[in-house]
């Protein structure tokens, strides 16, 4: 705006320093009478004009003064300027109107239809720039709660003001409010970082990120103002006057032109539809209901933003924002002849059908096999709007309508890689992290490695299944089975792991290594903090090992030096418990039993299952350094040295009974207390933990966990029994040792009797097997 709003000189504050703050800021905070606000105007401009020729350009004759109330329709008279004002001195018209129609109450200054339609006429050099500080605050306040961080809000804010000013002759209704948020939000949703940004005035890039600017870009400002932007104008228009501009009820009607009560009503409507909204989403809302979604800190908007983004109108816009314009004008243009055909043609084809159908002789119907599949509809190219659409077919997981999302994020491509990192790491849930995971092992770009690395010790979850999806339409069953995790395709499902699953067997195929993350597989989060401290240690101490690695081998698989790190997050240490009196009385926690599982023998040169950590769940083999020689008896001293080291509880070894020649598997454990229950006491263990005298009657076991028949001087191998266990890390839980399994002929669905599991003697693997839960104080 010239001198007049140009940079302090020589110690003295510019006019926009003293009067460039927003007026719904100034109105609404009370404090304020109307002659009040017009002694502030004439204070201000007596300043700048006793400032002398450093303000020369709003520094005018006396003839002009009169202008002053001519063009900005001054609600302040005449005489009591004339008295105020320096001597000889005036301000311009130009000053004039910025004043009135930024600062001006909306009864007494320019309205946007006004601004618009000079804006459209292109006779008005001012225009513009008015309506870009009207509504700078409700623009970047939308900015900076979608975008993903300070550029890209920057980016989308201007957009959104070029696209208002390409779209000013079409721009309907009292106010630009309703097109600018639905602009900005979908703005901010499209703008994508830069790789290099362009420098911008020092009080902009001297501003540093404030702790909530995080929140400010979080999801939850993504599915706010998604919701709002869905809602209809007559809803929408007043929920954003009144709880994103700040306006009074009062102040809202007499923006839009209509009575209070009008107003009132369709804000109850608005906050009743948007709260139904957002509770379909499963958000839930604070205790101020709707209004409080919308309180947020946010910083003010920039003076220098404001005047680059005005000097598109003269000058030349950066490519990256006007492509943005360009592309959120496209969009909202498709949306509308959307909205308006879509009932048309349905009326069409309704009457249509009907006049065919008359005098036609029925037909035989088509076999269901015989049926054409349509023709897939064209993905939606917005990563955070599929994003959004996955939250919501979380209850329709495994059907269609959820495969299809999951078959658009791939068809993204490598495009949508920055967006998928950045969904990994902000991921805090499960569901995500296993659709993620099989998102990018669709996409294949190597990319994301980085990220998976990332998200594998969230993987750590309290307990799941793998499992497998039937899909309806074959050419969907067919995309999903080659990017599923079984090896090769066909068949009348596709298999969807869980989250660990999922995110091991991405990072395994994209790298064809592997880092110890499969003896993890069947651990799961419980017991007591420790217990959950040592079992997320152990998914950290694998994502380490996969970092280490990464950080060596990176330039193998990519190119791009921006992704060769993975500053794995560091993890909260808990401090170890000592082995104290066992968990029992009313706080009592048992954790679900995890049964199914079963060990292989140490003397099996091919086992992969031979040990178990009982805190954390993990499995492991015994490593070549340790194995003994064929027919020699198990290195169980220094066995149980590296099984101390890796805080591993129990093995399976073999026993022979004198004069058998059979082996009989057995488990050993290791530095291990254990107290034995005999049979099958899963059921009773629950209500007598709960009891408060300490649960009595068990024997103290070392070393095997197996009955020792005192008659035969031998151990009785068919023994199922329950033990209590104290680990070296303090850990509690029980123990049932199940069945000897030396039929390994299983197949996976093919269950036979008996029902119970560990007491069943065919399984997949030769070995023993076993159940096992964690037992805590649940205080």
């Amino acid at each position: 705006m010239g001198d007049a709003f140009g940079p302090r000189t020589s110690g003295v504050p510019s006019l926009r320093d003293r009067l460039c703050r927003p007026y719904a800021r100034y109105r609404r905070s009370g404090n304020v009478t109307q002659n009040g606000f017009q002694q502030h105007l004439v204070d201000a401009i007596t300043s700048v004009c006793r400032s002398g020729s450093a303000m020369g350009g709003i520094l005018l004759t006396k003839s002009s003064r009169s202008s002053f109330f001519r063009a900005g329709k001054s609600p302040v008279s005449g005489s009591y300027l004339e008295e105020r004002l320096p001597k000889g001195h005036d301000v311009s018209e130009r000053l004039v109107q910025v004043w009135h129609a930024v600062y001006a109450s909306p009864d007494a200054g320019v309205s946007d239809a006004d601004l618009l339609a000079r804006l459209a006429a292109g006779k008005d050099d001012t225009a513009f720039e008015l309506l870009i500080r009207r509504h700078a605050d409700l623009v970047w306040r939308v900015c900076k709660r979608v975008a993903r961080d300070q550029h890209t809000a920057e980016d989308a804010f201007q957009a959104t003001f070029l696209a208002l000013l390409r779209r000013a002759a079409f721009v309907r209704g009292a106010s630009a409010v309703g097109f600018l948020h639905q602009v900005a939000f979908r703005a901010a949703l499209k703008a994508k970082p830069r790789d290099t940004v362009s420098p911008l005035p020092e009080d902009v890039a001297s501003q540093t990120p404030e702790p909530d600017q995080v929140a400010a870009a979080s999801e939850l400002g993504r599915l706010l103002h998604a919701e709002l932007n869905l809602l209809p104008d007559r809803y929408r228009v007043p929920l954003v006057l009144c709880y994103l501009n700040g306006f009074t009820q009062a102040e809202a009607a007499a923006r839009l032109g209509c009575p209070v009560g009008t107003v009132s009503a369709q804000l109850s409507r608005g906050c009743d539809r948007l709260r139904a909204r957002l509770m379909r989403r499963g958000i839930v809302l604070p205790a101020s209901g709707v209004a409080g979604m919308f309180v947020t800190t946010v910083e003010a908007v920039s003076q220098s933003l404001i005047q680059i983004t005005a000097s598109v109108r003269t000058g030349v816009p950066v490519p990256a924002v006007a492509s943005l314009a360009r592309k959120v004008l496209i969009s909202m243009r498709y949306a509308h002849i959307k909205t308006f055909l879509l009932p048309i043609f349905a009326t069409i084809i309704a009457f249509g059908g009907v006049a065919w159908s008359v005098g036609q002789t029925p037909k035989p119907p088509v076999p269901k096999q015989a049926l054409a599949v349509p023709p897939a509809p064209k993905p939606p190219k917005d990563f955070n709007i599929l994003m959004i659409r996955l939250g919501e077919m979380k209850p329709k997981m495994g059907q269609d309508e959820w495969a299809l999302v999951i078959r658009d994020l791939i068809l993204l491509g490598a495009d949508a890689v920055p967006d998928l990192i950045q969904a990994l790491d902000k991921a805090d849930d499960v569901y995500t992290l296993r659709c993620l995971a099989f998102v990018a092992r669709g996409i294949g770009d190597k990319r994301v490695i980085p990220a998976l690395i990332r998200a594998f010790p969230k993987t750590c979850e309290s307990g799941s299944s793998d499992c497998a999806f039937i899909a309806k339409d074959p050419e969907l069953l067919a995309f999903m089975q080659k990017h599923d995790t079984r090896k090769g395709d066909g068949g009348t499902h596709y298999d969807f792991g869980r989250a660990i699953t999922e995110v091991r067997l991405t990072l395994q195929k994209m790298t064809g290594v592997k880092h110890g993350e499969d003896e993890l597989n069947f651990a799961h989060l419980g017991g007591s903090a420790r217990q959950q401290y040592l079992q997320r240690s152990q998914f950290h101490r694998c994502a380490d090992r996969w970092a280490k690695w990464w950080e060596g081998h990176w330039k193998e698989l990519i190119s791009d030096e921006r992704y060769s790190r993975v500053d794995l997050p560091a993890l909260a240490v808990v401090p170890a418990t000592s082995a104290g009196e066992f968990p029992h009385g009313p706080k009592a926690k048992i954790t679900g039993w995890v049964s199914g599982g079963y060990l292989q023998s140490v003397h099996n040169p091919k086992a992969k299952q031979v040990f178990l950590d009982l805190d954390s769940g993990r499995e492991a083999a015994l490593p070549e350094r340790l194995r003994s020689a064929v027919g020699q008896p198990e290195r169980i001293d220094d066995i149980a040295a590296w099984a101390a080291a890796e805080g591993l509880d129990l093995m399976c070894t073999e026993y022979l009974i004198p004069g058998d020649e059979k082996p009989h598997y057995v488990l050993r454990g290791l530095g291990l207390a254990t107290w034995r229950f005999a049979g099958d006491r899963r059921e009773e263990l629950k209500t007598d933990l709960l009891r408060k005298d300490p649960l009595e009657g068990g024997t103290r076991v070392d070393g095997l966990l197996v009955r020792f028949n005192t008659q035969l001087g031998r151990y009785d191998p068919a023994d199922t029994s329950t033990y209590l266990f104290h680990t070296r890390e303090g850990g509690c839980g029980a123990l049932f040792v199940g069945v000897e399994v030396h039929d390994n002929s299983m197949q996976n669905g093919f269950f036979p009797s008996p029902i119970n599991i560990d007491l069943n003697p065919v399984g997949f693997q030769k070995g023993r097997r076993l159940a096992y839960t964690l037992i805590s104080n649940a205080d």
